[in-house]
């Protein structure tokens, strides 16, 4: 009965852990989406920019800027996300190993 408790409250522990990966998790899906969205934006005007005359080559040029920046920042948020996926499956798996365990008792 004493291992059972301790199980359970492992568990439960895990479980609100488990709740706040997920949450990162969907934090860091939604700025991936933004950041996304963001740069095909930049990237639309950035063409239109291109297919215009040269007098609009410095506006051109300091929006490429902005896009390597946007392409960086999505970049370092589609790393994260994979982070806080990975960390969640392990995270899940150990849950449901305490789960089978807590049955077996």
């Amino acid at each position: 009965k004493m291992g059972n408790e301790s199980v359970s409250t492992e568990r439960d522990l895990l479980a609100d852990k488990l709740v706040d990966a997920n949450a990162e998790r969907d934090v860091l899906s939604h700025k991936l989406a933004e950041a996304t969205a963001k740069l095909a934006v930049m990237e639309s005007k950035f063409n239109d920019l291109k297919m215009g005359n040269e007098s609009v080559s410095t506006e051109r040029d300091l929006l490429a800027d902005k896009l390597v920046d946007a392409n960086a920042e999505r970049d370092v948020l589609s790393h994260k996300l994979a982070e806080a996926t990975a960390k969640l499956a392990v995270m899940e798996s150990k849950f449901n190993d305490l789960k089978m365990g807590n049955e077996s008792v």
